[in-house]
């Protein structure tokens, strides 16, 4: 869900602060560029895909409002994503 944020953003509004974004000590971070973001969110998106793939990663499928917890679907959104 973060991904498809930060995606959001930089679809909208261009640059965005993304790599010094979520350090609460930078009270204002830098913009970067759409190229760094995208690059960010294709690797948040590869991370998750592979974590949920392997079955290291989980989600709770009570608070899962999307996919119920299935984890399939989720490597599918990360992966439509990526495409």
């Amino acid at each position: 869900m973060q991904a498809i944020g930060y995606q959001t953003l930089v679809d909208f509004y261009g640059p965005i602060p993304f790599t010094e974004s979520v350090d609460g000590a930078i009270l204002q971070p830098a913009y970067d560029n759409e190229a760094v973001v995208y690059e960010g969110i294709i690797q948040m998106l590869t991370d998750a895909s592979a974590l949920l793939a392997s079955g290291n990663g989980t989600i709770t499928g009570t608070s899962d409002l999307f996919y119920g917890g299935d984890a399939s679907k989720w490597v599918k959104l990360a992966n439509s994503l990526k495409f």
